[in-house]
This record gives structure tokens, sequence and C-alpha cells, in this order.
């Protein structure tokens, strides 16, 4: 009889366990997380643009970035986190922004002077007149 009671307050507890708000380490290794998952849905815009010879598609790009602030921000309400409840995404996703631009010069086709552009990523000079979010610019 009492092996059974402490099983049964044993089972009752464990959800309050496992609810219990993140470490520090754990919350670390989310953001790194999600900041990769980020970075490999926004290359995989990159990508699905190469393979059809087209400029990338802004609204796939968006879907990453916002499915990475909701994310981001599921993390930080968890508590535990090294920064407290300072919500960084906007610094990780200009980071993995600045990543991406990285890589365009090694990478693949780009447009010239003169061309149709979305983004500077797209130009091989790095630089696209795009003026306001959802425009099209041309290449310098």
């Amino acid at each position: 009889m009492r092996g059974t009671t402490s099983l049964i307050a044993f089972v009752v507890l464990l959800p309050a366990v496992s609810s219990a708000a993140q470490t520090g380490a754990q919350c670390e290794a989310a953001e790194y997380k999600a900041a990769a998952a980020e970075a490999k849905g926004e290359l995989a815009c990159y990508a699905t643009a190469a393979k059809k010879s087209i400029l990338v598609d802004t609204t796939c790009i968006t879907a990453v970035q916002q499915k990475f602030m909701a994310t981001y921000a599921k993390i930080i309400a968890k508590g535990g986190c090294f920064r407290g409840q300072r919500n960084n995404s906007g610094d990780v996703d200009s980071d993995v922004t600045l990543f991406i631009q990285s890589l365009n010069p090694a990478i693949g086709a780009c447009l010239q002077a003169g061309s149709p552009c979305s983004s500077p990523l797209d130009c091989c000079s790095g630089i696209c007149s795009a003026l306001p979010p959802d425009t099209f610019g041309f290449c310098v």
C-alpha cells in the first residue's frame, strides 16, 4: 500500500516538474537552434529562386522571419535565459541576414547593373536601389 501511495504522488507531481522554467543553458541552446532554423529557411528561399532562375520571393523570406520571431518569443517567455526577459530576436535576425549576405558573393549567379532587384543579394555589386519594402529597385 505504501509503495502505491508513493507512486501516485510521483505521477501527480511529474507534470509540475516538466513545466518548470528552462535553464540558461537550455535557453541559449534553443536560441541557437532557432537562429539555425531561420538561416536554413531563408537559404531555402534563395535556393528555390536560384533553381528557377528568378529573384528570391520576399514573401518566402518574410514567412521564415515571422516564424523565427514567434519561436524566439516563446523561448524567452519560458524564462531562465541568461539575458532575462530581454527579447533579442531583432539582433539575431539581423545577424542571420548578414550571414546570408556574406554568402552571396561566393555562391551563384548575380544580376548586373541596371537589372531589377528586390534585395542587395540579387546584385553582383551587392547594392540594390530598392526603396520601401515590397518594392523593386535596380542593381547599381
